[in-house]
């Protein structure tokens, strides 16, 4: 199919049916005006058989009257995020959405994650990814710190190890802790120290959120933030099964996209790390309690609230309380790599 952008005096005199047109994407011009010579034009077009296209700019102002002849939504991902979009997506899924400006792989991973089906852009072009090296000592030494965090039979002396391994590391653990002591008349330099000062919550949002940052950098702002809000998600959630560890939920979310983060397989992406098998189904094969939890937050994610409903009544929660948590996770992701930047 070829997309074709006509403008008013094109589609008043009827161009679009001087060409073959069942592979035809009429796309309305944005100077084009939604009167009801127009939008009877635009009918014609339909029934002969060409697919009509508008930018969802468009569709959101005067346009709205013509939604029911419109096939194709285009959505500059320059211009907003394809989060901006999941609702719009949501009612109106008999359209197909089309992510124009898609010039890397974190654009195509969003556009994908959010209900876009079509894609237009640089990437699309040559959508080859080369593969990373492998990770540094200091990315497998923050993703281990991370697992050592959530592991409840982890000592203070264990994490206080751990830390004292990488100097980068060190320093922020240390630097984090003097922040939050400033009534304190000396600063601290000793490890256990700061790690008991800061305590174990605090260490292990700094610890994810270093992973994240250190694994992602301001390229990817999204994705780092999606993975946070899925690890407090999966793991504030209060989950009634007796095997559901909110620990192992916390890193089955915040490493659910180190695959894309990585631009490298996930099994590769966790050959390293001591996880554990559960975890690791999740994350690769989407199997298991955590993996079905895994989808449901991606279903919620994508607004897709018919599998949500079903998955919800599979696994025995209330549907109200999750979007609640959900809501409540987004806000806390947000403040946090908010805080993390500044």
């Amino acid at each position: 199919m070829y997309m074709v952008t006509f403008d008013t005096q094109s589609l008043e005199k009827e161009i679009p049916l001087s060409i073959p047109n069942q592979h035809l994407v009429v796309m309305i011009g944005e100077d084009c005006d939604p009167d009801s010579f127009t939008l009877k034009n635009l009918e014609n077009f339909k029934k002969s058989g060409a697919t009509i296209a508008a930018s969802g700019e468009m569709l959101k102002s005067d346009w709205r009257v013509a939604l029911p002849l419109i096939d194709i939504v285009v959505v500059d991902i320059s211009l907003s995020s394809p989060l901006d979009w999941v609702q719009f997506i949501s009612e109106n899924q008999d359209k197909r959405f089309l992510a124009s400006q898609i010039n890397d792989h974190e654009s195509w991973f969003l556009a994908q994650q959010f209900g876009f089906t079509l894609f237009q852009g640089l990437f699309i072009e040559k959508p080859q990814l080369a593969e990373t090296a492998d990770l540094a000592p200091s990315t497998i030494a923050l993703l281990n710190l991370c697992l050592l965090t959530q592991n409840p039979d982890s000592s203070i002396e264990d994490i206080a190890e751990a830390v004292g391994r990488d100097v980068n590391i060190l320093y922020k653990v240390i630097n984090g802790a003097n922040i939050l002591a400033k009534t304190k008349s000396k600063p601290i330099t000793d490890i256990k120290q700061a790690v008991v000062y800061m305590g174990l919550d605090a260490l292990r949002r700094l610890v994810s959120l270093l992973a994240m940052t250190n694994l992602n950098h301001e390229s990817a702002l999204h994705i780092q933030t999606l993975a946070i809000q899925r690890a407090i998600f999966l793991s504030t959630f209060p989950f009634p099964h007796r095997s559901y560890s909110p620990n192992e939920a916390y890193i089955v979310g915040a490493f659910s996209l180190l695959d894309v983060m990585l631009s490298t397989k996930m099994s590769k992406a966790i050959n390293e790390l001591n996880l554990s098998q559960d975890v690791s189904n999740a994350l690769l094969n989407r199997k298991g309690i955590y993996g079905e939890f895994l989808s449901l937050c991606q279903s919620l994610e994508q607004a897709n609230f018919e599998d949500v409903s079903e998955r919800c009544s599979r696994l025995k929660i209330q549907e109200k309380n999750l979007l609640v948590c959900h809501q409540d996770a987004r806000e806390a992701s947000a403040e946090l790599t908010k805080a993390l930047r500044v």
